[in-house]
């Protein structure tokens, strides 16, 4: 009912709690619908008013600078395998209210094929012919020049 009166949508009152998850194909399509009928600024303190929880959606430089985001330690500044800087999402759990820290910066796509085919018993040219296949994916292996 508060969602009905914060959006305006007297049709939504008839739905109640116990059936709002199998209505919410309905539910969804009167709500996408309204939404364009004004601002995200305008719809907040409307939603807020209501008690009604809710968040704007944000892209990520917005999500980078969102205080409470930062305050639960969500991202975390590390350096790539080739010593940029990035954010990456931090570990989800405390442990003795601490995330535990990032060991290894994230590999670049196929960077462990040939040791992880090496490792299951593949040959050099057992991997290199699948490399040529396109059935696995690497970096090109560096020259020996």
């Amino acid at each position: 009912a508060d969602l009905a009166v914060a959006l305006d949508l007297p049709e939504l009152a008839g739905f109640n709690t116990a059936d709002s998850f199998s209505n919410s194909t309905e539910i969804t399509r009167i709500v996408a619908q309204r939404m364009p009928a004004r601002t995200t600024a305008e719809w907040l303190p409307l939603l807020a008013a209501r008690g009604i929880w809710h968040m704007p959606v944000k892209d990520y430089d917005e999500l980078r600078d969102d205080a409470q985001l930062a305050h639960l330690g969500v991202f975390i500044d590390a350096q790539s395998v080739e010593g940029a800087p990035i954010t990456m999402l931090n570990h989800p759990l405390r442990y003795d209210g601490a995330a535990p820290p990032v060991r290894f910066a994230p590999q670049k796509l196929g960077m462990q094929t040939r040791e992880v085919l090496g490792e299951l018993g593949y040959g050099a040219e057992e991997i290199d012919a699948l490399l040529a296949a396109k059935a696995v994916g690497a970096p090109p292996a560096p020259s020996s020049n």
